[in-house]
């Protein structure tokens, strides 16, 4: 693996603060003329030192912001209907997306969605 340069360390931590500056903008920051920015920036996505672009999102200003529960509910079969009447019910509540029925225990496990609690 070669050393970086001093000025591709400097790209990459300018970047790694905000992935949408600009080689203008980083050239002015560093000093230095825009096309060694790009230069730099070609070379270390060739290379696969910048792998991707990222986005920091905060979920917390997202509408939509849900939570994924695995839970354990403890069950006894019904006479007649053993585990599926139950599991038929429990499936009903629209926040419910699969039933699991665990081997060896009288437990379903439950994958829901729902709001967060902090809502």
């Amino acid at each position: 693996m070669e050393e970086l340069s001093e000025l591709k360390l400097k790209v990459l931590n300018l970047l790694k603060e905000d992935a949408r500056r600009s080689p203008a903008l980083l050239s002015t920051l560093l000093g230095v003329d825009e096309e060694e920015v790009k230069t730099s920036i070609a070379e270390l996505e060739r290379d696969h030192v910048i792998v991707k672009y990222a986005t920091v999102v905060n979920w917390g200003k997202v509408e939509d912001e849900k939570v994924t529960a695995l839970i354990e509910v403890q069950i006894t079969p019904e006479r007649g209907r053993g585990f599926e009447g139950i599991a038929e019910r429990i499936y009903l509540f629209p926040q419910v997306k699969s039933v699991y029925l665990m081997s060896g225990h009288m437990t379903y496990w439950l994958r829901s969605k729902g709001p967060t609690s902090e809502k």
